[in-house]
């Protein structure tokens, strides 16, 4: 319980919102190279949180674990063993056109996911074709450098995007924008 409980602590020193108002849970490993410990925290506004789960169970659905699309994509990919698990992989998902999520992993660890806005607009079919592979290089760029900075890690080895539909264009603009394989 003692570690639990520092990590609790931990997170509140850096949380803008009180962690009573929240649905939590966190992982941790022990980085000896760099004689630190990472932990990779995901929390949700307990609000939100039980009215999801309250649709859930007034259609008789029993839920037995939530995550993230890209924590759920990366797990799909370890389990069926779609990449090498020493490789740093960063899985980015475009919800509704406008909801972007980063996940970076790391020798199997979520090391970091974030989710932005890419636009305040109400989402339709055209909304994903809007999205400018400029604001997308962007975030890409800072959401990299971020990582790269706060991990010690060289290069992300693999770009996974995904999304209901693909503009191959836009994947194109983002490799030569960027100089990198996004798949």
């Amino acid at each position: 319980l003692d570690g639990f409980f520092g990590y609790i602590l931990l997170v509140k020193k850096y949380l803008p919102f009180r962690t009573e108002d929240l649905v939590f849970d966190y992982q941790y490993r022990l980085n000896k190279e760099l004689n630190k410990t990472d932990v990779f925290y995901v929390a949700a506004n307990r609000n939100n949180f039980d009215k999801y789960l309250s649709l859930f169970k007034d259609s008789g659905v029993r839920v037995r674990t939530i995550e993230s699309a890209g924590l759920a994509l990366f797990r799909l990919l370890w389990l069926t063993r779609q990449f090498d698990p020493k490789q740093t992989i960063m899985v980015m998902t475009l919800q509704d056109g406008i909801d972007l999520e980063f996940s970076v992993f790391s020798l199997g660890f979520p090391c970091f996911s974030r989710e932005i806005k890419l636009s305040q607009t109400p989402p339709s079919v055209e909304a994903q074709e809007n999205v400018s592979s400029e604001r997308l290089s962007s975030e890409i760029r800072v959401f990299l450098d971020y990582f790269k900075r706060q991990f010690l890690v060289n290069s992300v080895d693999r770009i996974i995007f995904v999304a209901k539909s693909v503009n191959l264009d836009m994947i194109a603009s983002l490799n030569k924008n960027l100089g990198l394989n996004i798949q």
